[in-house]
């Protein structure tokens, strides 16, 4: 993804790897502190079960669903991993309405917390099904629709987020928010 690259690239406190779909090298999983999932098509079983053992480890993944592909395609990945399933994709421009400023996610991330106007705008998400989570909502849209939720899997975590990394989902990859947020993860 060009905005975790130009992100991440000059970091020298990170360590980039990319690896396509289909050529994912599982034994090296346990070696990153985050995983980033994004643009992600059609996960295999294989590394569904890789990440899901990486998660009980400790370690965190964080997901930027690809929308473009079906729905039933992606839950296969969030049922896997024991997160929210998408119930049907929103083409809606919509602005964050709330934010868990007392979570400690967001503690030392702002000088000032934003106002609702300052949130990113988000073109098309995924509506996710709710039902006896036991998710942190830390960005939620209007009708407490959840964002940013983050899931403790195991001993590890999962921050999931309901639109991609790209310009036609949301204006997040060029929002002074996106920064901070993926830092924090």
């Amino acid at each position: 993804n060009k905005y975790l690259e130009a992100l991440f690239s000059e970091d020298s406190f990170v360590r980039l790897s990319h690896m396509p779909e289909q050529n994912v090298d599982y034994s090296k999983l346990s070696t990153f502190h985050t995983i980033v999932l994004s643009q992600l098509k059609n996960p295999s079983s294989g590394l569904i079960q890789a990440l899901r053992n990486y998660l009980e480890q400790g370690g965190n993944v964080v997901i930027f669903p690809e929308i473009t592909a079906p729905i039933n395609v992606q839950n296969t990945l969030f049922t896997g991993l024991g997160v929210s399933n998408a119930k049907q994709l929103i083409k809606q421009e919509q602005r964050f309405m709330q934010m868990d400023s007392k979570n400690p996610f967001f503690q030392d991330l702002f000088e000032e917390l934003p106002k609702a106007s300052e949130f990113p705008a988000v073109k098309a998400y995924f509506d996710f099904d709710n039902s006896g989570e036991t998710s942190e909502k830390l960005l939620e849209l209007p009708g407490k629709r959840p964002w940013l939720s983050r899931f403790k899997i195991g001993s590890g975590q999962v921050f999931l987020f309901a639109s991609g990394l790209n310009d036609q989902d949301s204006n997040l990859p060029n929002h002074p928010l996106y920064v901070p947020i993926l830092y924090k993860m």
